[in-house]
């Protein structure tokens, strides 16, 4: 297959029907030059000293900088972009929410990330159904250039249309996401996907922003109602319901630690 690159005339329904057919698509030219070097900036300083991801599942040379949106302000810029939210809510509905924003930083490695599908997250909850409502869509874009050799983002075009149980296999195709800096890969959480192995010596850096259908939360607020300052002298099982724990480690996490620990509770 070859890739279809979009640059920043494409419309919101012209992407849409894009990955409606692929799973994924590749835009151009919509992360201001100045933003994402001011992220480039502040992804080093934020990176010093940070460790490999241990995880297998990472490929061994990856280091992630979680809730970014929370520590660089260029970040918060890059996500002040109505082309990036209105294609959420093309697939996700009104008002979805961010799920996730990270800063990743991928040094040279030994193998590539395994590939994956982000939906797994609330799964079995959600079924997959082929051609059905999404829950998830991810945008990565490049902060330094994505080529095949330092590990662009890989993508097994269509796979987003297999049925539950299907895995990769040797004969599916996979697509190195090439892009320069401002570009962004967007794929649907059911969309089988991964990191590339970086066989460069220069680190390849790229930012992700993830979001989840809007009623994916609770009726009322409660990390805003009941601050921290007042949930620690609650008892636990009361603190956890309110979202002062993480699920199955994946959900609702802080820095990938449970919020209590973070937060000194426990």
């Amino acid at each position: 297959m070859q890739v279809t690159y979009f640059d920043e005339s494409a419309s919101v329904s012209e992407v849409k029907s894009y990955i409606d057919e692929w799973g994924f698509a590749v835009v151009l030219g919509r992360g201001p030059l100045d933003t994402i070097e001011a992220i480039r900036r502040d992804m080093i300083r934020l990176s010093e000293g940070l460790p490999l991801l241990e995880l297998p599942f990472f490929g061994g040379a990856l280091k992630k900088i979680d809730g970014l949106v929370a520590k660089s302000q260029a970040m918060v810029a890059l996500m002040d972009n109505p082309f990036v939210i209105e294609l959420a809510e093309a697939f996700l509905g009104e008002a979805p929410l961010l799920n996730g924003s990270a800063g990743f930083i991928l040094e040279n490695g030994k193998r590539p990330q395994s590939l994956h599908h982000d939906d797994i997250i609330y799964q079995p909850y959600l079924p997959r159904v082929p051609g059905g409502p999404q829950s998830l869509i991810h945008y990565m874009f490049a902060v330094t250039e994505f080529t095949a050799q330092n590990g662009a983002t890989r993508m097994i075009p269509g796979s987003h249309l297999w049925p539950a149980g299907r895995e990769p296999t040797e004969a599916d195709e996979v697509l190195d996401l090439e892009m320069p800096p401002g570009g962004f890969a967007v794929w649907l959480g059911s969309t089988w996907h991964g990191a590339g192995q970086n066989l460069t010596n220069k680190p390849r850096l790229g930012v992700d922003m993830g979001f989840n259908c809007g009623w994916l939360r609770p009726h009322e607020a409660y990390h805003i109602l009941v601050p921290p300052s007042v949930a620690r002298d609650y008892p636990v099982r009361v603190r956890e319901v309110l979202g002062y724990k993480s699920h199955r480690t994946m959900l609702g996490c802080i820095d990938q630690h449970d919020p209590s620990e973070m937060l000194g509770f426990s």
